[in-house]
């Protein structure tokens, strides 16, 4: 049975939709959008996976048992309409200047095996000047490049070799053709992983946001751009010594990233590439991370993609 208060959630979110449409007036207007969605897959072998194994990562290596038999060459199945999407939009009046502002929220209940779990994938507000905006909220992190995203089937859009993930940041872009985008990012549902497993603290107790830069020129059919980013993270927040007594530990990890990519849009073909040189984007869902010494130093794997 699905839960009261959950039932609650969705209904309010529903009618919030709902009595949106029709109130619309010279200053701001609603609407409600969103699609039911059905994923069925088969898998011939035992995958990396997520999301109630609808969202792949890679297939998982041989493991042979003692009679040389591979464990994970075993077929699976699945079918679920849990990424069913919600999306309310809203435009109104910009301020401190701004010609226009912009809200968005968008749901769907993916993210746990627990069906009627409602999970916010982007929730923002957007004030639109005439050569650039800012946005504050959960959005797409700027690595990931919207523009350039691939369009598959599947809903890993392309991981683990394409940046996934969605935080809460404060984004700036400004420019004309020559566009500049600086952001502060900070850690919720794609997380670092480390001694404690998956979580956002390792970045939370470090203190300082993800931080992004990019420049990039479009002419024509043509885009092509760079950008840089630089995250910092306390693996261990307390370290226990020999006489096993804990101490804080401030030694942190310090990380870069740089990526560049283009695009061309034509008639009837688009191309478009981009290549990363990384060390530990695991919470974009990349192959990487880091080691831990004995001496509590931090050493990052060097991943390019």
């Amino acid at each position: 049975m699905v839960p009261f208060r959950s039932m609650l959630v969705l209904s309010l979110f529903i009618s919030l939709g709902i009595n949106a449409i029709g109130q619309e007036n010279n200053a701001t207007s609603y609407q409600l959008h969103g699609f039911v969605r059905s994923d069925f897959y088969e898998d011939s072998r035992k995958m990396s996976t997520s999301s109630l194994d609808f969202f792949s990562y890679y297939p998982m290596p041989r493991r042979l048992n003692a009679y040389g038999d591979d464990l994970n060459d075993v077929p699976s199945a699945g079918l679920s309409s849990v990424f069913t999407r919600f999306q309310l939009s809203m435009d109104g009046p910009g301020i401190f200047g701004a010609s226009s502002s912009q809200s968005y929220v968008e749901a769907d209940f993916g993210g746990s095996p627990s069906y009627w779990l409602v999970r916010i994938r982007q929730a923002y507000t957007r004030l639109n000047w005439k050569k650039g905006y800012l946005l504050v909220g959960q959005y797409w992190h700027p690595l990931f490049t919207p523009d350039l995203k691939p369009d598959v089937l599947s809903l890993n859009t392309g991981s683990p070799f394409q940046p996934f993930n969605r935080s809460p940041q404060l984004l700036l872009n400004y420019g004309d053709r020559l566009k500049w985008t600086a952001a502060a990012v900070y850690q919720m549902m794609y997380t670092s992983t480390g001694p404690d497993g998956k979580t956002y603290l390792y970045q939370h107790n470090a203190v300082v946001p993800d931080l992004f830069a990019s420049v990039d020129y479009s002419e024509h059919r043509f885009l092509t751009g760079l950008a840089v980013d630089y995250k910092s993270i306390l693996p261990e927040q307390y370290i226990t010594d020999g006489n096993g007594v804990k101490t804080v530990n401030k030694r942190k990890l310090n990380t870069p990233a740089f990526m560049v990519y283009g695009k061309y849009t034509g008639k009837s073909l688009i191309v478009s590439a981009k290549a990363l040189y990384v060390q530990n984007l695991t919470d974009h869902i990349l192959i990487g991370g880091y080691a831990i010494t004995t001496d509590h130093n931090y050493i990052p794997y060097n991943t390019f993609t």
